[in-house]
């Protein structure tokens, strides 16, 4: 019939104008960043096991479990398993793009571009920076208490992190599956190089 489409000719079209992407770039970007997450981790860790010894009550063991199901939920599912983790992989995959007029310098900052801190909305760059500021004061007043509180709420940071970390790679790896990023906006400004995904 005439004006109909072939099939897969759209599947096709789409893939043409795909751009060309740096694997390497792609995967220096998002694993930069479960990098900085794991390096908190590790300095984390001595400090709670040295400071869970301290614990001789019932119910500080209770503040545990309540402070762990918290972070859990709070940081680790809906601040990064719903919007860090997407994000980082989402803004992984545009940076990657072999954009002529794209700064070489994305490139070598790629993790720093995944998280937000440049080259996004003014939105998402404020609120990159904000959150990691308020995270900056948090661990500073976190210090000046004493075990075993101190232990507990570093022990539910751990868990909020070590979520954070497993849903990039679990989201990293599926978009490589799929071959195309997860269905979340990357947040780029209005002049960018890039083109945004076609889930974006």
């Amino acid at each position: 019939r005439a004006g109909r489409t072939p099939r897969g000719a759209g599947e096709a079209s789409v893939a043409e104008n795909e751009p060309a992407r740096n694997k390497l770039v792609q995967a220096w970007g998002v694993f930069g960043v479960v990098a900085y997450l794991s390096y908190g981790i590790a300095k984390v860790v001595p400090i709670v096991l040295e400071g869970l010894g301290s614990i001789e009550e019932p119910w500080q063991w209770g503040l545990l479990a309540v402070t762990l199901l918290f972070f859990a939920y709070v940081e680790g599912y809906k601040g990064f398993q719903l919007g860090f983790s997407p994000r980082v992989v989402s803004r992984g995959w545009v940076v990657s793009q072999e954009a002529a007029e794209a700064p070489f310098w994305h490139k070598v900052l790629a993790p720093a571009f995944c998280i937000g801190y440049f080259h996004g909305t003014t939105k998402r760059v404020i609120t990159s920076w904000a959150v990691t500021t308020v995270i900056f004061l948090v661990v500073v007043g976190v210090r000046q208490l004493a075990n075993p509180y101190r232990a507990i709420i570093d022990a539910g940071v751990i868990v909020g992190l070590m979520w954070g970390v497993i849903s990039i790679i679990v989201l990293y790896v599926q978009s490589l599956q799929t071959e195309k990023p997860p269905e979340f906006d990357p947040a780029l400004p209005e002049d960018t190089p890039y083109m945004a995904p076609p889930s974006a």
